[in-house]
């Protein structure tokens, strides 16, 4: 993976024709809004139309939060791709975090945005890498 930003808690950046987010540690939530926000506008400059969430590390996120990605994040996402985004998730062990992180999806009813959620990381690209349906 190209590498655009790390910290502590996330890093984030490339891998062939998608983006990658990955949480690293139990993250605060102000620090997931900077993070996403930034990767947004990542996204956007690399002109990507998916990408890959690792929820492996994330944490507990507030539902103030998910239903920011959900309604302002996932839309933006779609527009800057020109209609058509797709986001594989990886699931966590962790059973708040894999809420947080399925409840996303259900919220997310844009057209143009596909969401869906994986075990493992090799099911989750082999999906993106299927490109889109028409």
């Amino acid at each position: 993976m190209t590498v655009a930003f790390e910290n502590e808690f996330i890093i984030y950046g490339h891998q062939d024709d998608y983006a990658v987010f990955r949480y690293k540690a139990p993250t605060p939530n102000d620090e997931i809004r900077k993070a996403i926000t930034s990767f947004v506008e990542y996204v956007k400059e690399q002109g990507l139309k998916m990408h890959l969430a690792d929820s492996g590390n994330m944490g507990t996120v507030s539902v103030e939060v998910q239903e920011w990605v959900a309604k302002e994040v996932m839309p933006e996402m779609a527009k800057n791709a020109g209609g058509k985004y797709k986001m594989a998730g990886i699931l966590s062990g962790d059973v708040f975090a894999s809420f947080a992180f399925q409840n996303v999806a259900r919220r997310t009813t844009v057209d143009g945005v596909s969401m869906c959620m994986f075990d493992n990381e090799p099911e989750a690209v082999a999906w993106l890498k299927e490109g889109f349906e028409d």
